[in-house]
């Protein structure tokens, strides 16, 4: 539920319809939130709503991402103000785990046994986007130390 002012606002005949065509394109079934919508974009451009305050308003869910895309898409705001996900936090976390171990692996090379070379190798494989994965596969490539990784 939202809470806030209630505001009330003596629309000319013009503005009503004008609510009433923006209400239709954008599929909604009532006009209340694209009122709060163009209000906000209004605010946004006059300067009075901070990136701090969509930030805050996204946190409280006035604001959806299909409106946070929309802001950003049309150049309102200049930055991404969603924080960050707590998935996408904990998958960077992963990769940047994966890509220390990958660097380790690298360090120690010559210390490993065989069968930890390959597991490495063929786990590295699956990493294309971590830059010690890619680094080990491509050492592997550049020495041929081992057998072909299948």
């Amino acid at each position: 539920m939202v809470h806030g002012y209630r505001i009330p606002l003596a629309l000319t005949k013009e503005m009503r319809i004008a609510l009433t065509k923006l209400a239709a394109q954008e599929d909604s079934p009532t006009d209340f939130r694209q009122a709060l919508k163009a209000m906000r974009v209004g605010m946004i451009i006059y300067g009075v709503l901070s990136p701090k305050d969509l930030q805050a308003m996204y946190r409280r869910e006035l604001i959806d991402d299909d409106e946070a895309q929309f802001l950003l898409e049309k150049g309102l705001v200049k930055d991404d103000f969603r924080p960050v996900k707590v998935e996408r936090l904990l998958q960077a976390n992963e990769l940047r785990a994966l890509n220390n171990l990958y660097g380790d692996v690298i360090l120690r090379w010559d210390d490993l046994k065989m069968s930890a070379k390959i597991r490495h190798l063929k786990d590295a494989i699956k990493y294309p986007d971590i830059p010690n994965a890619v680094k080990l596969v491509e050492m592997y490539k550049s020495f041929q130390v081992l057998e072909p990784v299948k």
